[in-house]
C-alpha cells in the first residue's frame, strides 16, 4: 500500500505548511513540531512577533535553508500559551530546528505536501472571509502544479458552510487549478479552541474531503492529531456538520435563557443539569417527523405550566413547524401521481408495540385530504388491533406492497431492518413507484439503482 501523506510528513520526506500563526495555527504547529513534522510558516510578521517569543521575521530562516539553522531558543510567548492552554506554564518547541519561515514570493516548495489553512474567520467579531480571500490568492499564485502528487489543502477554520469548495476553490479554479488534479481539498473544522485540548486529541475530528483521495488523505492527517476521525462524504458536510453542532447549542442556551424567565421561581443550574445528554443527541437523528411518547406535547405543556409563557418563541416556533416535513412529504406524492400509498410503521418505538403519538396519525389525514387513499401496517401488531388503534385499512408486508404507487417507512422495526430487498426492487422497477424511507434502512444500491424513486430522509434532493 502507497505512504499516506501524513507517511510522508512523520518520515520527514515532505513538509506541512501553516497559513496564519493565530491560535489554530499555533496549535497545529505545537503538535506537529512535537511529533517532528517539518513545517513552513506563512504568517506576517505580527503573527510571528505575538506567538514566538522575541523571534520576528528577520530571526526566522528562509524556506530554503538548512534545517539546523533554527535558533534553539526560540519559545512560546508566555501570555499567548496561558490564554491557549488555560494557565499552564510555557515551553519550548520540542524540534525548534524543524520551523521555517516562507519567503513571500515564487513557487512553493516542491516537498511543501499539506498545507494547514487556518486563517481568523472573523473581523471583529463579524464573520469575514478576507484572510481566506487572502490565503487563497496566495496560495493559487505561488501552488505548483504535479497531478502525480498534489498537495493537500485542509481547511482547518470554522467557517460557513459551502466556503471551501465555492469561496477558497472557487479563487484555485479562477486560475487554472482543479480540485483532485492539481491539489487535495478537505475541510477539518476544528472543535477545539485551546492547544492544551488539542494536545488531548480528545476532540473527534471531522473531516470531508473533495473526492475520494481528497477524503482519505485528509482523515489520515487528522488522525496525527486526534484518536478519532468522523470521515464525511464532502467539505460542505464538515462544515455543516460543526455549524449544526454549534447552532443547536446556541438554539438549547437561548431556550434555557426562555426558561429561566417563563419559569422564574426554579433553579435551572439543578433543573439542566439533569437533562439526559442522550436523549438531545436521539433528537438528532434525520427523521420525516419525531414520533414517541410526550415528544409532540412536551412543547405544550411547557407553555401550559410556565409563570409567563411570553418568552417561549422557540417553542411557539416549534409548534408551528413540526408537521412541515409531513406536509413536503405529501406534496411530493401528489406531484408524481399517487393515489394510493402504504405506511409502514405505526409503532413509536423499536421493538415496542406502543402507538403514542404514531407519525402515522399526522400523515394519513394529509394523504386524505389530498383524495390519497392510505394503507399502515406494523410488525408489532395484529391486524384487527392495528385497524381498531388506527382507524385505517391495513395491509400485509411484503406480500401486498403491489398494491401501492408509493411506501412510505415511518418508523424503525426490527422486521423493516430485515425486509426483502429482492421485493421492494421489484416494487421500485416501475418508474411511477416510490419508496420514501424515514428512518433510513434500505439505502442499498439495488434500491438507489431502480426506475422507481428511492428516497432516504436526510440525503438530500
Amino acid at each position: 500500500m502507497p505512504a499516506t501523506y501524513a507517511d510522508r510528513l512523520l518520515a520527514g520526506e515532505a513538509r506541512a505548511g501553516i497559513w496564519r500563526l493565530n491560535y489554530l495555527g499555533f496549535s497545529t504547529l505545537h503538535v506537529l513540531n512535537r511529533l517532528s513534522v517539518r513545517a513552513l510558516l506563512f504568517a506576517p510578521e505580527r503573527d510571528l512577533q505575538f506567538f514566538l517569543r522575541g523571534v520576528g521575521a528577520a530571526a526566522l530562516p528562509a524556506g530554503g535553508s538548512a534545517p539546523g539553522a533554527r535558533p534553539e531558543a526560540v519559545t512560546i510567548d508566555p501570555r499567548v500559551f496561558s490564554w491557549c492552554t488555560g494557565g499552564l506554564l510555557p515551553r519550548p518547541l520540542a524540534h525548534p530546528s524543524l520551523v521555517e519561515r516562507a519567503g513571500e514570493a515564487g513557487p512553493l516548495p516542491a516537498d511543501l505536501l499539506a498545507h494547514f489553512i487556518g486563517p481568523p474567520a472573523e473581523n471583529n467579531g463579524v464573520p469575514s472571509n478576507e484572510a481566506l480571500f487572502a490565503v487563497a490568492r496566495a496560495v493559487a499564485g505561488r501552488l505548483r502544479r504535479d497531478p502525480a502528487d498534489p498537495p493537500l489543502l485542509l481547511l482547518e477554520c470554522y467557517s460557513a458552510p459551502r466556503t471551501a469548495q465555492e469561496v477558497f476553490g472557487a479563487i484555485l479554479r479562477d486560475q487554472g487549478l482543479r480540485s483532485g488534479r492539481d491539489f487535495l481539498l478537505a475541510s477539518a473544522p476544528r472543535r477545539d479552541w485551546a492547544i492544551e485540548d488539542f494536545e488531548r486529541r480528545a476532540f473527534p475530528r471531522l473531516v470531508g474531503g473533495d473526492g475520494e483521495r481528497a477524503g482519505r488523505e485528509a482523515a489520515a492527517v487528522a488522525a496525527l492529531f486526534h484518536d478519532e476521525v468522523t470521515p464525511l462524504g464532502s467539505p460542505l458536510e464538515a462544515e455543516v456538520a460543526l455549524t449544526v453542532e454549534y447552532a443547536v447549542s446556541h438554539l438549547l442556551a437561548v431556550l434555557a435563557g426562555q426558561l429561566i424567565a417563563a419559569y422564574p421561581g426554579l433553579d435551572f443550574t439543578r433543573v439542566l443539569g439533569a437533562i439526559d445528554r442522550r436523549a438531545l443527541a436521539r433528537a438528532l437523528e434525520a427523521r420525516l417527523l419525531p414520533s414517541g411518547y410526550a415528544l409532540h406535547s412536551a412543547a405544550d405543556l411547557l407553555m401550559e405550566g410556565a409563570d409567563n409563557a411570553a418568552p417561549l418563541s422557540l417553542l411557539r416556533e416549534g409548534i408551528a413547524a413540526q408537521f412541515e416535513p409531513a406536509h413536503r412529504l405529501v406534496d411530493l406524492l401528489v406531484a408524481r401521481g399517487a393515489r394510493r400509498v402504504g405506511l409502514l410503521g405505526f409503532c413509536s418505538a423499536f421493538d415496542q408495540p406502543a402507538a403514542y403519538f404514531s407519525p402515522a396519525t399526522f400523515v394519513a389525514p394529509l394523504l386524505k385530504a389530498r383524495a390519497i387513499a392510505a394503507a399502515v401496517h406494523d410488525p408489532l401488531l395484529s391486524a384487527s388491533d392495528l385497524a381498531r388503534l388506527s382507524g385505517m385499512e391495513t395491509f400485509d408486508f411484503p406480500r401486498d406492497i403491489e398494491g401501492f404507487d408509493a411506501l412510505v417507512l415511518l418508523t424503525d422495526q426490527l422486521r423493516y431492518r430485515h425486509a426483502p430487498v429482492e421485493a421492494l426492487a421489484r416494487f421500485l422497477s416501475r418508474p411511477e413507484r416510490a419508496i420514501i424511507d424515514g428512518p433510513g434502512l434500505w439505502d442499498v444500491p439495488a434500491l438507489r439503482g431502480q426506475p422507481g424513486l428511492y428516497h432516504r430522509v436526510g440525503a438530500g434532493g
